[in-house]
């Protein structure tokens, strides 16, 4: 039997983080807490562990139960069933991978929200003016910006940003490189943050920013996502007989 490689066991665990992701912002009014707690326990989980011996589907399904259990979010049996079919008739597996998913997480549940650092960012830069000083020709609007942000913190969920930086230069990070997407100035941004006598600034554009946008490079373009998931689900099927 053909062991799926290391590149191949990689992309299939981004592309299944990536449709956890596009289910959660399915959701009217999607949970940013939920998101964070359910990515990224699916990425922590292989980090020890291989796709070879615990389906990343069921993982999926048992990252999202956790991860709503601890975002206080409700979802009906039946609501859930309908995001995770795979899960019909399996909800014994469901409780056994929700407890492998606990025991490898060493029952540490908590996890660092770089959206709401985000969210502080933002309503800083909105109380200094920074969204109105900008000149006309080039005018922000507030909500496409941190949207704008907010995807880019999706993608970064897709790479390992997310285990080598903190929560708030992730954050940052989204800021400084939605900026550079829209020729956004932000030579003054570390000041208007109040973090220019916290952080060397111009190390963090030229050092941290710099790797962060290497890796965000490095994933697929999900131009076609559906290819991307059909992709995945071949290596799946490849796999699925080591747990058999």
């Amino acid at each position: 039997m053909h062991l799926p490689s290391k590149e191949e066991e990689k992309t299939l665990i981004i592309n299944y983080s990536n449709l956890l992701i596009k289910i959660i912002n399915s959701f009217p009014n999607a949970s940013t807490s939920l998101k964070n707690y359910t990515v990224s326990y699916y990425r922590r989980f292989y980090l020890k562990k291989s796709i070879l011996d615990y389906d990343p589907s069921y993982l999926m399904a048992a990252s999202f139960h956790l991860g709503k259990k601890i975002a206080a979010i409700n979802f009906s049996v039946k609501d859930f069933l309908k995001i995770f079919p795979v899960m019909n008739n399996n909800l014994d597996i469901l409780n056994e991978y929700e407890f492998f998913l606990c025991t490898e997480l060493d029952y540490d549940f908590f996890v660092y929200d770089p959206f709401q650092a985000l969210f502080g960012f933002i309503y800083t830069l909105e109380q200094k003016g920074f969204f109105l000083n900008q000149n006309k020709d080039n005018y922000i609007n507030q909500d496409d910006f941190k949207n704008g942000c907010m995807n880019i913190i999706d993608r970064m969920f897709l790479t390992d940003n997310i285990f080598l930086y903190t929560y708030s230069e992730i954050a940052l990070g989204s800021i400084i490189i939605e900026c550079e997407n829209k020729n956004i100035n932000i030579i003054n941004i570390g000041e208007i943050l109040n973090l220019d006598k916290i952080i060397n600034i111009k190390e963090f554009f030229e050092k941290k920013v710099f790797d962060m946008k290497k890796k965000l490079e490095e994933i697929p373009k999900y131009e076609n996502p559906g290819k991307e998931i059909e992709k995945a689900q071949v290596i799946h099927k490849k796999v699925k007989c080591f747990w058999e």
